[in-house]
């Protein structure tokens, strides 16, 4: 996804996060990987995560001069430990461009495509081979549970991803989901919104943002086609095939990306997208200690399984694993944002 005005992050200064004796040979170094979404107070946000840097950090920022000099949506990598306030302090960190990652293009044509569709049919629906599709329920484009979805998720906006990149919609069904596409399309299913609070609504939508937001169907997509090209043993780089293998190469990695849309993603993307997307609902100003509570309900609903929280069969991590990954994350990321 491409940033079309990088915006230079404004004002705060570096400075060191609540100090933590200092790593030793036993130290975990932690590493994430994500975006610059915010920089304030002297941290740079990225993973849903603050991360804090000292005379000590080794940068490798281009002609940046500085990490609060770094446009915001720009890809971050950080490595270091954690602080007793639960800062990640790097050691290294590295900030670079977004730009057109190989076949990107071709995933938002095939999304683009299902969307089209679905809007020309007024139904959603998924294919269950041999040429039948499962109806799911009616598309609405507008009517107060639009409108609450878009109140909510204009609020979950991370500074560089303007509102007219996505196009929110709900599925007249009474499927307990959301879904977001490559290409900025999100689909709201009104049994979800029978059943939240809008507290947990901005929980699940940051959920499906941080998905569009961290280019996850493209990321799923690219793990799968080379595992797919090395099974037929064509896993030569693309740039050495000729124009044509070149371009089957990018349809297959479209048509897998629509797969992993509909069969969920990799655990560590679903995981991130929870850590970002709690972010997300933090700074639109959301109570996103109804994490654990909304999960558990989950769990006393559907079970471990959880096969509802997603697409059929998705990935996700069992409701009492999300809940554990939330509750960690309100003790590193959030621990005053109860009296916010």
């Amino acid at each position: 996804m491409v940033i079309d005005e990088p915006q230079p992050a404004a004002g705060p200064v570096a400075r060191t996060p609540q100090q933590s004796p200092p790593p030793t040979a036993k130290t975990k170094t932690k590493t994430i990987e994500g975006y610059a979404e915010w920089i304030r107070d002297g941290y740079l946000i990225a993973d849903g995560q603050r991360v804090g840097w000292d005379e000590h950090t080794r940068f490798k920022l281009g002609r940046i001069r500085s990490v609060s000099e770094v446009p915001l949506g720009y890809e971050i990598e950080a490595k270091g430990h954690r602080t007793i306030d639960g800062t990640l302090l790097a050691q290294q960190l590295e900030a670079k461009p977004n730009g057109i990652a190989l076949y990107e293009n071709e995933v938002v044509r095939q999304h683009g495509s299902l969307e089209e569709m679905w809007l020309q049919d007024g139904t959603m629906s998924l294919g269950e081979g041999r040429g039948t599709r499962k109806q799911l329920g009616r598309v609405l484009e507008s009517g107060p549970e639009v409108d609450r979805v878009k109140s909510v998720m204009h609020r979950l906006l991370p500074p560089y991803v303007p509102a007219s990149r996505l196009r929110l919609r709900v599925v007249d069904s009474g499927i307990w989901n959301a879904a977001a596409m490559a290409n900025g399309a999100i689909w709201v299913h009104r049994g979800l919104l029978d059943d939240v609070s809008d507290d947990e609504l901005a929980i699940v939508l940051g959920h499906e943002l941080a998905h569009y937001t961290h280019e996850h169907t493209r990321r799923d997509a690219k793990n799968n086609m080379w595992r797919q090209l090395a099974a037929v043993g064509a896993g030569a780089a693309l740039d050495q095939m000729d124009d044509g293998a070149a371009r089957d190469a990018l349809i297959m990695a479209a048509e897998l990306s629509l797969m992993a849309w509909t069969n969920g993603y990799s655990r560590n993307l679903e995981d991130q997208a929870d850590r970002a997307g709690l972010r997300y609902a933090f700074e639109g100003g959301f109570d996103v200690t109804q994490g654990p509570e909304m999960w558990a309900r989950v769990r006393g609903r559907f079970g471990e399984l959880d096969s509802v929280s997603n697409f059929f069969q998705g990935r996700h991590s069992r409701p009492s694993d999300r809940i554990r990954n939330i509750q960690r994350e309100l003790v590193l990321n959030y621990q005053k944002c109860s009296s916010r």
